[in-house]
């Protein structure tokens, strides 16, 4: 029974961590550039949005999967991006697992929108539901943080990368494996 409570304690410590940082990462990154009314690239200033598809495949427990996100881009910052993306899980046994990952991503630009390098690091939280097909329940136990870093090239409004996404299942459950995932980026000259 102890250890079980030690579980749960550790659980509620490692969301509330992350929850917390994701919540107020924003908030922090966008005062002291309102403060010092600092201006965006071509003059603009304030918030900047933007979307992007992307697929990953990763495996646990032996099983492949495959993934499918769509992502908001909220820009506050040059070096600063709130992204959540709402995805679906396909493979042998994934059929209706669903969710959000939400993540702050800290940015580096070389070079600008026509050629260059854009690499991205940060933590984030991953809000997963597995709707079983035998009972049609939902399941949301498999929510858990995750660290990710990627690359993406500049090619005039195209731009492509790839990057690699740790989901630290053992943070919160240390019987459940940790997850790595590879996935490539593809996206275009859309803003909002």
């Amino acid at each position: 029974m102890m250890k079980a409570k030690r579980c749960y304690l550790r659980q509620f410590a490692v969301s509330t961590l992350f929850t917390s940082a994701l919540a107020l990462a924003p908030v922090c990154a966008f005062i002291p550039r309102a403060a010092l009314g600092a201006e965006a690239e071509g003059g603009e200033s304030g918030v900047r949005f933007t979307y992007d598809l992307s697929a990953s495949t990763g495996s646990t427990g032996g099983t492949s999967y495959t993934e499918i996100a769509l992502g908001l881009n909220t820009f506050f910052a040059d070096w600063f991006v709130w992204r959540n993306a709402g995805f679906s899980r396909m493979g042998t046994g994934y059929d209706g697992t669903y969710g959000l990952d939400t993540s702050a991503r800290f940015q580096f630009d070389l070079g600008d929108q026509t050629l260059g390098l854009h690499t991205f690091a940060g933590p984030g939280y991953r809000f997963v539901v597995t709707q079983n097909q035998d009972t049609g329940t939902s399941n949301r136990t498999d929510s858990s943080p995750f660290v990710e870093a990627g690359a993406v090239v500049n090619l005039g409004g195209l731009r492509i990368g790839a990057g690699l996404k740790t989901i630290l299942h053992k943070l919160l459950d240390e019987n459940k494996q940790d997850e790595t995932q590879y996935f490539l980026i593809l996206s275009g000259g859309g803003s909002l």
